[in-house]
């Protein structure tokens, strides 16, 4: 949760420049998604190359 506020205020400071309340929710929605996207390509670095076996599965 602390790298989200990081990255939220990253981006308000660096690319935003400027923003309203009005569209808070929208810088909020991209810093989100930016952030979801970079925990899933960490878990799937994690699993690539690794076997998933029958008995491990049930």
């Amino acid at each position: 949760m602390e790298s989200f506020w990081a990255l939220l205020r990253r981006g308000y400071d660096g690319a935003f420049h400027h923003s309203s309340k009005k569209r808070l929710h929208r810088y909020a929605n991209k810093c989100t998604g930016r952030l979801h996207a970079r925990v899933l390509n960490m878990m799937v670095r994690s699993v690539v190359g690794k076997r998933l076996t029958y008995s491990q599965l049930v």
